[in-house]
């Protein structure tokens, strides 16, 4: 609805439809961005990825 409106709309993930980028995460890009209409970083799959302390 947001993009109907005139609005730029980004749909970010890592996974996508044959290729999960977490095991046993089964939600990919794909669905999210036929489901969504406003989403805010509800999910985080990537502690351990984070330096705890460092900036982005």
């Amino acid at each position: 609805m947001l993009g109907e409106a005139g609005a730029t709309v980004y749909c970010t993930g890592r996974s996508v439809h044959g290729r999960p980028a977490t095991p046993g995460r089964t939600e990919t890009i794909e669905e999210t961005a036929e489901l969504v209409d406003v989403l805010v970083n509800d999910i985080w799959g990537g502690d351990a990825l984070t330096e705890w302390g460092k900036p982005f």
